[in-house]
């Protein structure tokens, strides 16, 4: 075979070679969305995490405690590994309480229904913004990956809110590259009043010295949670404290809880989880108090940095990782294994997780792997005049 005939068989291959990997993703992507569908029709006709703001609300209405375990209508977790029961109340904020109150009046089963159709339309909604938003970096197999993220159908299985804070965390994200502080800083507001969680975010642009943001986010946060005293009185907040303390560390062992607390938990004890926190929360703040502030990457930490810290870090958060992926315009090899972790199917993660410690820390731990795998890759002293986003965003 010539010299000729060489060079032009190695396109041919190099070509093949591509579309052949084209068409295993787009497989994998099927099936993965077929085992998802799966999972979640069961789900459908139950109240899970829903029954609990039901519950929240009804009692509210009634002028009682709306973080008691009482209520029949409380999700009852059982935990996989130990057959206990955990009672799963609402432990979102009294802030939250405004919007489960109107919850008493409506029948269980068809608001539960109802608010899984509107939390799908809010993230498919979002995955559309993101679209729209980086278009030179978007394609079909990352919109069939975003649809196929476990963090999204987890959400919808168990009735969750996080769909709403999905689209405020999109909001604050393209405010802040496009330079609209104020909006983002209330956006970012909205979302620690509901889940404080996510002050870490706040802080982190804080010694980034973003003043607009961090002003307009700590207004927003404390007006949203000084609201509840007004209307139910300052025992809502002692209420939901003791909930808070109540509630068991066995959650530390539920999969899919992607704390650092729950990765060192599964080996017995959770404080060196505690200790690692604590570490990340300084050494973040110190990387991004010296380092040239630019959105993505400050934004980055600030929502892997929460999710990490947190001591229950649920499989849902995770959808709001999706800005972060969107906004490359290639994935490197650390992204592709982090997309592969967070769309890995839940319920193979329960199939799998509880057949050994190798298991627990590997699937029982795997959307923390994927968020240290983003949070590896976020070369925070690297000064670029703008981020991927940025240069090519229109």
């Amino acid at each position: 075979m010539s010299r000729e005939q060489r060079s032009a068989t190695k396109p041919n291959i190099k070509t093949f070679t591509q579309a052949f990997a084209t068409v295993f993703v787009y497989f994998l992507l099927a099936l993965v969305t077929i085992l998802n569908l799966l999972s979640i029709q069961p789900a459908l006709w139950k109240l899970l995490d829903f029954g609990s703001f039901i519950s929240a609300g009804k009692e509210a209405r009634e002028g009682k405690n709306p973080y008691t375990t009482d209520s029949p209508l409380v999700f009852q977790v059982t935990s996989q590994k130990s057959d206990q029961t955990l009672p799963s109340p609402n432990l979102n904020p009294p802030v939250s309480i405004f919007f489960f109150r109107p919850l008493a009046d409506v029948n269980p089963a068809k608001a539960a229904l109802l608010w899984r159709v509107i939390s799908a339309m809010m993230f498919v909604t979002g995955v559309f913004i993101l679209a729209r938003s980086y278009p030179k970096f978007t394609n079909p197999i990352r919109i069939l990956w975003a649809l196929n993220l476990a963090g999204f159908w987890n959400t919808i299985a168990l009735g969750q809110i996080y769909a709403p804070i999905f689209l405020l965390a999109i909001g604050v994200w393209i405010l802040a590259e496009n330079k609209y502080s104020i909006l983002a800083g209330i956006m970012l507001g909205m979302i620690i009043a509901i889940k404080p969680n996510f002050i870490f975010w706040l802080l982190v642009l804080g010694v980034a010295r973003q003043i607009a943001t961090i002003l307009s986010a700590a207004v927003t946060a404390i007006v949203l949670s000084l609201l509840p005293i007004a209307f139910f009185g300052s025992q809502i907040y002692q209420q939901w404290f003791t909930a808070l303390a109540n509630y068991p560390s066995i959650g530390l062992l539920i999969a899919g809880n992607s704390s650092l607390q729950s990765l060192t938990a599964r080996f017995g004890s959770a404080i060196p989880g505690l200790v690692l926190s604590m570490f990340l929360v300084i050494a973040g703040l110190n990387l991004a108090h010296r380092s040239k502030y630019i959105p993505s990457k400050a934004n980055t930490l600030g929502i892997v940095g929460s999710l990490l810290i947190s001591p229950f870090s649920w499989a849902g958060y995770t959808i709001l990782t999706l800005p972060i992926l969107f906004s490359k315009s290639r994935w490197n090899w650390m992204h592709i294994l982090a997309a592969v972790a967070l769309s890995f199917p839940y319920l193979l993660i329960l199939y799998f997780f509880q057949r050994s410690l190798f298991n627990s820390v590997l699937f029982g731990w795997l959307y923390g792997w994927g968020l240290v795998l983003i949070l590896l890759d976020l070369n925070i002293y690297k000064d670029e005049e703008s981020s991927d986003s940025e240069s090519t965003r229109t």
